[in-house]
């Protein structure tokens, strides 16, 4: 069996304005679109820093009555009205760029370290989550409610509005990518992806863990004739969708939280939004193989006859849970492709040895890539 995993910056190398900073970009624009300023003075999109593909698209969409934001603006106030999320993510980018560093903001380390704080503070409060709320325990939290003039009562009430607006904000970059980013035209498919396809027998079917929420492996592998099957392990973007169908998954990282705040944890929306089925069942099917069994030093040992291949994904701690059954998998040699600007840039495959040693151990990375082993990282 071969699997493909790909991540966002499988996106970014087809040049599509995928990031965060691409999204935030957007949903200043949109804040600002439905907020009164836009009556007083007309902004033009790309000030906000919107890519200019989508800016165009935006542009040229406001010609067409029947296909454009104002058809939405009433959906679009309600997420950007007073939205906890996106406020603190456009303040800490905000706060990012006085100080002369990257507009970069990783929405799912933020929304882990508020979730984290938030319970840490219901786990010492005498009746839990529905003690009464005390002022300034979070200052996040008590600086957008008193700018604000949100009234809050108990700590389930602010977990139940913290919730909703990560749902809203979540819909928001379902029509980001849906109705903008899916029109922009992709670039070259990256030749690491045509290998794999190349390598694979005609009979042969590619399994896809992709943890994008559009379709662009997919388009590709249809158009080629590719016989293949698709998990989006955190849900994809559709255009249709509304913010209580949309199954985009977005949240904080696994850990030993309050159980109340569990419905932010990513492998809980997975499981409520019946994401991640597919590369489970995929996976069984490689560890119910016992035909071969790979013994690493071995000389005359057959080789393993699954392949997993990392493309565009960080190997981020958030996913841990997934890339740990990927990597662990019976009779199977694991390739993670890491970016290099050249041969003396390190920074990527060190980084992602790194993760991989948190999910796996330190010792069955060495035992994996050394020699005849079944784990390698390569730059490219």
């Amino acid at each position: 069996m071969t699997i493909l995993v790909v991540g966002n910056g499988y996106d970014r190398a087809l040049n599509l304005p995928t990031s965060y900073v691409h999204f935030l970009s957007f949903a200043r624009y949109v804040k600002w679109f439905v907020s009164e300023d836009y009556k007083i003075g007309k902004k033009e999109v790309e000030s906000f820093g919107v890519d200019s593909r989508i800016a165009e698209l935006i542009n040229n969409q406001m010609g067409n009555v029947q296909n454009n934001l104002f058809t939405q603006r009433k959906e679009l106030k309600q997420v950007c009205d007073r939205n906890f999320w996106l406020e603190y993510f456009i303040q800490k980018q905000e706060s990012l760029v006085k100080q002369g560093k990257d507009r970069w903001v990783d929405f799912e380390t933020e929304i882990t370290k508020i979730v984290s704080k938030l319970s840490n503070v219901v786990d010492s409060s005498p009746d839990g989550i529905d003690n009464e709320y005390e002022t300034a325990d979070i200052e996040e939290i008590e600086e957008f409610y008193q700018e604000h003039n949100i009234g809050i009562t108990t700590y389930r009430e602010v977990h139940d509005r913290l919730l909703l607006d990560l749902d809203e904000l979540t819909w928001l970059m379902g029509v980001y990518y849906a109705k903008f980013v899916e029109k922009v035209q992709a670039e070259e498919i990256p030749i690491q992806i045509r290998d794999i396809i190349n390598g694979m027998s005609g009979a042969d079917e590619i399994k896809v863990v992709s943890f994008n929420y559009t379709h662009f492996i997919e388009e590709y592998l249809r158009t080629k004739g590719i016989k293949f099957e698709i998990d989006y392990i955190h849900g994809h973007a559709d255009k249709e969708c509304k913010v209580g169908t949309n199954n985009m998954v977005l949240g904080a990282a696994m850990g030993d939280e309050n159980v109340e705040f569990a419905d932010f944890m990513k492998y809980f929306q997975r499981i409520l939004k019946k994401t991640d089925h597919k590369y489970i069942d995929w996976i069984e099917s490689i560890n119910s193989d016992s035909t071969l069994i790979f013994k690493r030093g071995v000389q005359n040992t057959p080789k393993p006859i699954n392949r997993v291949f990392f493309f565009g994904h960080s190997l981020d701690l958030t996913d841990g849970d997934i890339i740990e059954k990927l990597v662990m998998a019976t009779n199977t040699k694991t390739t993670v492709y890491c970016y290099a600007k050249n041969e003396q840039d390190h920074k990527d495959i060190i980084q992602k040895i790194k993760n991989m040693q948190a999910i796996i151990s330190r010792e069955e990375v060495i035992k994996r890539t050394s020699v005849g082993g079944t784990l390698e990282f390569i730059s490219m």
